[in-house]
């Protein structure tokens, strides 16, 4: 029930965030009574958003849990116990040329 939770409030503060957004832009216009849509608009583009990045982020950790799985059944091992392995860092910004 947490995950539900914060990825409810994930979608609805980035729907404020995107609200706020469109009340900000009423400053750029001479009759901002005539673009208060602006805000609705950006409420609306705030959920997508919001929705596209809790349901990316469920799928993340359904994937963790699901490799868990994987490994551990394959190797014989107790399900949800991490594997250790040896991990090669990449740098992340190459400099060679």
């Amino acid at each position: 029930m947490s995950s539900f939770r914060r990825s409810f409030a994930t979608v609805m503060f980035c729907g404020l965030g995107g609200a706020v957004l469109g009340l900000s832009t009423l400053s750029f216009y001479g009759k901002p009574d005539e673009h208060i849509g602006n805000i609705s608009t950006g409420f609306a583009i705030g959920i997508i958003g919001g929705v596209a990045f809790a349901a990316a982020d469920t799928v993340q950790s359904v994937r963790k849990v699901e490799s868990y799985s994987l490994h551990d059944n394959l190797n014989g091992r107790h399900p949800l116990v991490p594997v250790h392995r040896d991990v090669v860092m990449m740098p992340l910004i190459n400099s060679d040329f």
